[in-house]
């Protein structure tokens, strides 16, 4: 759904991710992802980007769904404003009226015509996917603050990067971090039918074999894809009578790929 806003990006959830409590850690470092693409969106590929953005609103409320749009609009020209899953007529496009007057009608009527048929979470796990894509450099300030804010998260966190290049491998991070010596150990993992995990020892249809310890720090599992549906990864760990939980989902090809316009009525 990654200068100015990428130097606020860079510093400030890194140095107060520690206090803040999961679901808050998890969020802040989201944002960073989203408003770094909404600022570089003019300069992304179109085809990419309108991925992105449909799979962004789709894990959007109205009031962020707004948002969003108007920071688009402030990324670059108003030619650059194309966002075409079907919010807005050609004619509508471009306008900045056309985002203060968006009313909250439109978007329900749009979310429940094109967004029905993923859920809210698998939605913005896409997004977090499709923005890296779109953004088209790993190494890029966006993406670099994004991942370091997400190492920093206290717990187990998991996220999957796009390959490289064409045809290789999906890199899927396992971050473990807590204030103990203690590890965590795996207890149970599932991936879904169609992707493989690639990492030493682990059977079908596991993302991680099951008694694997993780120690602080970030774990990368390659997966291979044997074909373009979605992919659903799930971990659960155990550390000093606690449990963890964290999943993925990768979009297939065809996933919110965007639809021919639609015109709210």
């Amino acid at each position: 759904m990654k200068s100015r806003i990428v130097l606020a990006c860079n510093t400030l959830p890194v140095l107060f991710i520690f206090s803040l409590p999961p679901a808050m850690a998890g969020n802040a470092c989201r944002n960073i992802l989203t408003s770094g693409f909404y600022h570089v969106y003019s300069r992304t590929s179109p085809a990419l980007r309108d991925r992105a953005i449909y799979a962004e609103l789709c894990a959007s409320n109205y009031q962020m769904a707004r948002k969003a749009l108007a920071q688009i609009h402030q990324s670059g020209n108003a030619s650059s404003f194309d966002v075409s899953p079907g919010l807005f007529t050609t004619a509508e496009r471009g306008t900045h009226t056309s985002v203060e007057e968006f009313t909250q009608d439109q978007f329900n009527q749009w979310k429940s015509a094109y967004c029905a048929t993923a859920s809210f979470a698998d939605s913005s796990r896409a997004a977090e996917f499709l923005v890296q894509e779109a953004i088209g450099d790993p190494a890029s300030p966006v993406v670099g603050a994004w991942h370091a804010c997400m190492k920093n998260r206290e717990g187990l966190a998991c996220w999957a990067t796009p390959p490289s290049s064409p045809g290789g491998d999906i890199m899927l991070s396992v971050n473990w971090r807590r204030d103990t010596d203690s590890q965590a150990e795996v207890q149970h993992s599932s991936l879904s039918r169609g992707a493989i995990s690639n990492f030493k020892g682990t059977p079908a249809r596991r993302l991680l074999p099951a008694g694997h310890k993780l120690n602080n720090g970030t774990l990368e599992v390659p997966l291979t894809r044997l074909h373009d549906a979605g992919t659903v990864a799930n971990l659960t760990v155990s550390q000093e009578g606690g449990e963890y939980s964290c999943n993925v989902y990768i979009p297939g090809e065809k996933d919110f790929v965007p639809p021919e316009p639609f015109v709210a009525q």
